[in-house]
């Protein structure tokens, strides 16, 4: 029931599949970060978006709707450097 699923790299091949199971599935997928030398997948070319870091992608996520994900929903600029940082609680 997702409309979105994030892939956050380095990841183990479990992580992989699941993300690629959501590509074959129509579902937007996006990744963060840079897979290891010599694990880059051609399925990575599938992505919606790809994103350099953390910060960069919550900030595509502040800018837009994405899917039903509303605005209300998404962390503050401090809650976000929080968590980044280890500091903040990820269930808020």
């Amino acid at each position: 029931r997702c409309t979105m699923i994030v892939l956050l790299l380095p990841c183990g091949i479990d992580a992989t599949a699941d993300w690629a199971y959501a590509v074959a599935k129509g579902k937007r997928t996006y990744i963060v970060g840079n897979p290891r030398a010599g694990e880059r997948s051609p399925v990575h070319r599938k992505a919606n978006g790809w994103f350099a870091d953390e910060r960069q992608f919550m900030a595509f996520l502040r800018s837009r709707t994405a899917g039903s994900v509303g605005k209300r929903y998404l962390p503050t600029e401090q809650e976000a450097e929080e968590f980044l940082e280890g500091k903040g609680d990820s269930h808020n």
